[in-house]
């Protein structure tokens, strides 16, 4: 749990002038924008298994052999990935206005 915290608030810090431009923006409330970030030093921030077979991180458009539920039923290969996604959600009735719905692992 204290390393979920702290990729969170790594990956909020490193995006927090875009965070400030969204809400520059007066999104709609109940409006949820994602932001993503790498992980400090290259570090593993946990597993992932998708319904879609997972791109190879060196951007050539590949899939990694053994991913995502649509190819492989019930046995997909989780793979260790190294970014944070952090969803925030608009609240006008909060200060600041927004709560953190969900943050995890991605690719």
């Amino acid at each position: 749990m204290a390393a979920a915290q702290r990729l969170t608030e790594h990956n909020l810090r490193t995006k927090q002038s875009q965070i400030d431009a969204w809400l520059a923006t007066n999104p709609t409330e109940g409006k949820t924008q994602a932001f993503t970030s790498p992980a400090p030093n290259g570090e593993v921030s946990g597993r992932y298994v998708s319904k879609q077979p997972t791109p190879m991180p060196d951007g050539s458009g590949n899939t990694i052999p053994g991913t995502g539920y649509k190819d492989h039923g019930l046995t997909p290969q989780a793979i260790d990935v190294k970014n944070v996604n952090t969803i925030r959600k608009y609240d006008s009735r909060l200060d600041p206005p927004y709560i953190n719905l969900t943050s995890m692992p991605a690719p």
